[in-house]
């Protein structure tokens, strides 16, 4: 699909994305438990699927194959907060990859409601969020203040929170 967005023109028109949808998976979880790609749809992986697109995603496509081998922070009430931490770095200070999980079916969207300080996510000058799906810029969000967001049910939000620089501004 990605080589017929680039060949046929659609690249240049200002298609950009290839979404993995739920068919990516293996039936079972690896060793340590994780989602591991299917791999006889995948047979090298979501990493190097991800290393092929990134010329068209501008590193996106990287950061979602990072976020695929992500730690569970918190489990509440069917919602899920996995994380994976990413760069840039500064010090002992990481930007993330965080994904808000949806396991509930119940037909209405769950709000998530955490603060970064509580995932562990403690930079001092914050952190700025975009959604990676949808492009939304957060904005700046300090590590003790409450972040929200809205998922659908069986959905996913995938956030990229990356450091701030110290001129930022909070929003």
């Amino acid at each position: 699909m990605a080589d017929i967005i680039a060949s046929e023109g659609y690249l240049q028109a200002g298609y950009s994305m290839v979404s993995l949808d739920d068919c990516w998976l293996a039936r079972s979880r690896d060793a340590q438990g994780r989602l591991q790609p299917d791999p006889l749809r995948f047979p090298s992986g979501i990493r190097a699927l991800a290393d092929y697109l990134d010329p068209w995603t501008t590193g996106h496509a990287s950061l979602v194959a990072h976020a695929l081998n992500t730690h569970l922070l918190l489990l509440n009430k069917g919602i899920e907060i996995w994380a994976r931490p990413i760069t840039p770095v500064d010090q002992n200070y990481y930007s993330y990859a965080i994904a808000f999980l949806n396991r509930r079916t119940d037909g209405t969207p769950s709000e998530v409601s955490v603060k970064p300080a509580e995932l562990g996510m403690t930079y001092p000058n914050g952190y700025t969020v975009t959604d990676l799906f949808s492009g939304v810029k957060y904005g700046l969000v300090n590590p003790k203040n409450i972040f929200k967001a809205d998922v659908n049910p069986s959905g996913v939000v995938l956030l990229r929170w990356d450091l701030a620089a110290s001129h930022d501004n909070e929003i």
